[in-house]
């Protein structure tokens, strides 16, 4: 039985089970308001070679191993993530890991040569990991499939490069960037070996693919304008509907389960703030325009018609790109009303700041609100009268939703945590 333990008579039994990666870089799984950790990493020594027969185990050291990144299966009993051993000077340093939540059991998917670690992505039945990478200054995807663990199956490249699964998991829809070209959009069978699907317009700026009702939601170039449009299709790019043109950049994110997407456009770039959030329906005309609170992030709250938007007062520190010391506030807001209720403010920590920054491929695989969309959950240091005490460690806090004006609350110790995908 997976992290959802079953279902009422009412509905979806809510879940508050997540997986947090601590200051040392270990992982474990915890439940909102419990102190029921269960580790999954660095308990147990790292014997070596020779040595290892003449060492007491109690003697030895822990594993050097650190994770990052976790993100839960499909049915939430496993979670993959990146094991590194960064004193290592190998070249596969880098694995491929999925862990089983009861800590007993764990698999190798693959390694990565001599590459940086991103972003991993399950396939939405578990069939496949899909794995963004960093090496020679370019960006590679790659997967990982579970029926050849071990092998790696490149499926693109470029700079930038984003990509997302299929509903069903037939395809990768990758969004990869050329120097001096405008890129392309690609839907690629990266199981399987039927022929590629290359979007007939071409790739408008950085922007995540997503999906709704089994149809991409993506960006192309407007070629009389040159904007930035939102364009709603078939996966061959057939039966094309434009839904909106901005300038700059945009970033869009899709509503699970409604035919909503939420749009917003930087105009100065993947350095500067969006300029407020519109929802765009996907089958009408209409448009909202929820806020004009210029913003860095938004996602949206499952089952609840919200999303979480996070503002910061320093857009110069922003453009900057610097590690630490942002401060970040969190809002509530209702659509399409726009009524909005801040819930928090806090200082991130860089992974958490790194989330922020590329939020759209990260809200889908690794959220922060719980499937139920009661618990919302964060990393950052310790707050008094919203100033960061950088001299105590990171934390993970919780802020019950349906108690907005309640204050959050320290979970656990942590730089970064993520709920299960919604069921």
């Amino acid at each position: 039985m997976g992290v959802v333990e079953g279902r009422a008579r009412s509905g979806l039994v809510a879940v508050s089970t997540y997986a947090v990666v601590g200051a040392d870089h270990q992982l474990s799984v915890r439940t909102i308001g419990r102190d029921d950790a269960r580790r999954l990493t660095g308990v147990l020594p790292a014997f070596a070679g020779a040595d290892a027969p003449r060492g007491a185990w109690w003697t030895m050291p822990p594993s050097q191993d650190t994770w990052s990144w976790p993100t839960w299966s499909s049915d939430g009993e496993w979670i993959a993530a990146f094991a590194a051993r960064p004193d290592d000077e190998a070249t596969e340093a880098v694995r491929v890991m999925s862990l089983a939540r009861d800590g007993v059991r764990e698999m190798v998917w693959g390694t990565l040569a001599g590459a940086a670690p991103l972003y991993l992505q399950w396939h939405p039945h578990d069939a496949a990991i899909a794995v963004l990478a960093q090496s020679d200054g370019e960006l590679t995807a790659t997967v990982f499939r579970a029926s050849h663990l071990g092998d790696a199956r490149p499926v693109e490249a470029g700079v930038p490069l984003y990509f997302n699964w299929s509903p069903e998991g037939s395809r990768l829809f990758v969004h990869a960037g050329e120097p001096g070209g405008s890129g392309r959009l690609v839907a690629r069978d990266a199981l399987g070996d039927a022929e590629d699907l290359v979007m007939p317009r071409a790739a408008g700026n950085f922007c995540a693919p997503s999906f709704a009702g089994g149809r991409p939601v993506y960006v192309v170039e407007d070629e009389q304008s040159g904007r930035s449009e939102v364009v709603v299709s078939h996966m061959d790019g057939s039966d094309a509907r434009s839904l909106a043109r901005h300038d700059g950049l945009l970033a869009l994110i899709t509503a699970p389960g409604r035919p909503w997407a939420a749009v917003a456009a930087s105009p100065e770039g993947a350095r500067g703030m969006y300029a407020g959030v519109e929802l765009l329906h996907l089958y009408s005309d209409e448009v909202v325009t929820l806020t004009h609170m210029p913003c860095i992030a938004f996602w949206w709250v499952p089952e609840a018609e919200s999303l979480i938007v996070a503002t910061m007062d320093d857009p110069a520190g922003w453009a900057r790109g610097a590690d630490g010391g942002h401060a970040v506030t969190l809002w509530r807001l209702d659509s399409p009303s726009g009524d909005r209720v801040r819930l928090t403010t806090f200082t991130p920590t860089r992974d958490m700041l790194y989330y922020l920054r590329y939020f759209e491929q990260f809200v889908e695989s690794h959220p922060l609100v719980s499937p139920d969309g009661r618990w919302l959950i964060y990393a950052g240091y310790p707050c008094e009268d919203d100033v960061a005490d950088l001299s105590r460690g990171p934390r993970i806090w919780r802020k019950d939703l349906t108690q907005p004006h309640e204050p959050a609350q320290p979970e656990a110790d942590g730089v970064f945590a993520v709920f299960p995908r919604r069921a």
